[in-house]
């Protein structure tokens, strides 16, 4: 066997082991269905860490991380410098819920490295990215089409009714006739 297959044998005594136990309580034995392995074989990494372009599994085994969760990573886990902005941003708080001036910087920041980019909504997840880019799709196509300035309704959101909370709808801009 040649040191390459070797490297491929790794042990994975404890990574299973998790692994068995996450079946129990994630469908797949996973939290996305990305990292399911049956249809492809083999068995999902368990993952304990990660530093710079490496990360260790629940074996200490060290892979080179060529996903880089999926493009989020571009300088590395653990970067240092990262590490201390967050840490100094987490004595001050994370998350507020309102407008702050850090948001009104970084938007500034895109903008002026993207010229094209007139402005910015910053959503928490990709489905809520396509919430927002679907419904100011259709508000796009509707305030063509008809002569009424307002052109989303004022509902509330029907799976919390009682909530108080405004549907996506109402968080969107109004467009302009």
């Amino acid at each position: 066997m040649s040191t390459a297959q070797t490297r491929l044998k790794r042990e994975r005594k404890r990574s299973r082991e998790i692994f068995e136990r996450a079946e129990k309580v994630l469908v797949g034995g996973v939290n996305s269905p990305v990292r399911a392995f049956k249809s492809v074989g083999g068995e999902p990494l368990i993952i304990e860490r990660g530093s710079g372009q490496y990360l260790y599994d629940a074996d200490g085994n060290e892979l080179l991380d060529y996903v880089c969760s999926w493009g989020a990573i571009i300088l590395g886990h653990a970067n240092p410098a990262i590490g201390e902005a967050l840490a100094e941003q987490a004595r001050r708080g994370t998350s507020f819920g309102v407008t702050t001036e850090l948001e009104l910087e970084l938007a500034s920041l895109i903008t002026r490295a993207i010229p094209f980019i007139e402005k910015i909504r910053f959503v928490s997840s990709g489905t809520e990215a396509t919430m927002r880019r679907s419904g100011t799709s259709s508000l796009n196509s509707r305030a063509a089409t008809t002569d009424t300035p307002t052109v989303f309704s004022r509902r509330r959101d029907p799976a919390s009714p009682r909530s108080g909370l405004p549907s996506a709808r109402e968080c969107l801009p109004r467009w302009p006739h």
